[in-house]
């Protein structure tokens, strides 16, 4: 294109072209460039390499589509061609989609079977919540409030900044609150039974005698009692047992009782220990205080009343009479149930009142043997862990509140017999 332009400028004749005569010597011939610039200086000139400036980029155009064309046409024959059957029908296409359907878990009505509506599992009737008798304390006795754990006396674990029971709580409203006091007996002592009974009993009248309000004629029985292990059908437990009775005015039935140790009252509240529905009329509940010589726990207590006599757990049945301890039946299985002792027992019980009939008392005696007649042979010596206790409830029968005086007083006397009669085996002035 240079060339042709270049050769058009040389051909021209030099009278033609328009140069100022200040830019040549005289005789001088025009300078090339000089003449080819003057020359595209032309119309025709610019007109022309328009057109061609246009057709190239033209071109360009087209081999750049054709490039790409033939990139894109090698690149899809490198593909290997299709192996599967592409004849799909209308047909085939929906039982395909139904297929697919079915395996990302999408049911209809049709693919369940259909029964009559179940009856409930465990009938029940609606429940009544009888009301509590708040019995006011007695006008004619002053009461004396708790103190605190600082200035609290010996053996005294009931303090003013306890927490307080809401009856208010159905969870709550039922709770009996008791303490109480164990010792140890020497079972040597007791071969005579009621004689091991009377030694006692002369210590026990000397100091508590004068607060005695009103007292029940003392009852004899026999029963024969199964404790067993701890966490047994994944139960969170401390004690479960039942006791059979034997004879007294409870034979021919059983009861049965579980309880956790706790370290404080709130603990205590929270504890989910209720009875099944049945027993809503044959149940008690307690949170007790146990008091032993060199130490002392809380907990909280179910006891079951009335059950059929010959009664032995069993994963299942305990899920049914303590059915918010023992609930998780997938442990059942790996948390089998293991019975810890089986013993016969003779039991010397006496109820009443103290001071001014404000305090609910239960003393008792339980003397323990092998299973069998040995418990019912004269002369025959306990051969167990035996025990004596008093039982004494805050007022109202436990639904009220505790007394300082009454508390106190219980203290002193049971330094008193730790001191004049002692508990076997135990040292309260060698306590860790």
């Amino acid at each position: 294109f240079f060339f042709f332009l270049f050769s058009m400028s040389a051909t021209l004749p030099y009278d033609t072209l328009e140069i100022d005569d200040s830019d040549v010597y005289p005789d001088e011939k025009p300078y090339r460039f000089q003449r080819l610039k003057d020359t595209l200086q032309r119309p025709i000139c610019k007109a022309l390499l328009i057109l061609i400036i246009v057709i190239l980029l033209l071109l360009v155009s087209i081999g750049t589509s054709i490039g790409i064309g033939y990139s894109i046409g090698k690149a899809v024959n490198q593909v290997e061609p299709c192996q599967c059957d592409c004849s799909y029908s209308v047909s085939s296409v929906e039982a395909e989609t139904e297929t697919e359907t079915e395996e990302a878990g999408f049911y209809s009505i049709d693919d369940f079977d259909t029964a009559p509506f179940p009856d409930l599992p465990n009938p029940f009737d609606p429940l009544q919540i009888e009301p509590i008798d708040d019995k006011p304390w007695p006008a004619n006795i002053t009461y004396h409030p708790l103190r605190t754990a600082k200035h609290s006396p010996e053996f005294v674990f009931r303090y003013i900044d306890d927490y307080d029971i809401d009856r208010n709580d159905i969870t709550q409203r039922g709770l009996l609150e008791s303490n109480e006091y164990q010792i140890r007996l020497d079972n040597d002592r007791f071969i005579d039974k009621m004689q091991g009974v009377q030694e006692l009993q002369e210590i026990i009248g000397q100091f508590l005698g004068p607060h005695i309000s009103y007292i029940e004629e003392p009852v004899e029985s026999y029963w024969y009692e199964l404790q067993y292990e701890k966490h047994g059908c994944s139960g969170d437990y401390s004690e479960l047992r039942v006791r059979n009775y034997i004879t007294g005015k409870h034979a021919g039935t059983a009861s049965s009782s579980v309880n956790r140790d706790v370290k404080s009252k709130e603990e205590l509240v929270a504890t989910m220990m209720y009875p099944n529905a049945d027993f809503l009329d044959d149940f008690e509940m307690k949170m007790e205080q146990d008091i032993h010589p060199c130490r002392n726990k809380l907990n909280r207590k179910v006891k079951l009343k009335k059950m059929e006599y010959g009664t032995e757990f069993t994963c299942e049945s305990l899920k049914y009479y303590y059915p918010t301890v023992f609930y998780d039946t997938t442990l059942f299985q790996d948390n089998p149930l293991e019975l810890h002792s089986n013993k016969t027992w003779w039991n010397f019980a006496q109820e009443g009142y103290l001071f001014a009939n404000t305090t609910k008392f239960k003393s008792s005696f339980n003397i323990a043997y092998d299973p069998g007649e040995e418990a019912f042979i004269e002369g025959s010596k306990p051969n167990h862990s035996s025990e004596w206790s008093i039982r004494i409830y805050s007022y109202n029968d436990g639904l009220g509140a505790w007394d300082e005086y009454v508390l106190a007083v219980m203290g002193e006397f049971y330094r008193f017999v730790l001191d004049n009669y002692g508990s076997h085996q135990e040292d309260p002035d060698a306590c860790p």
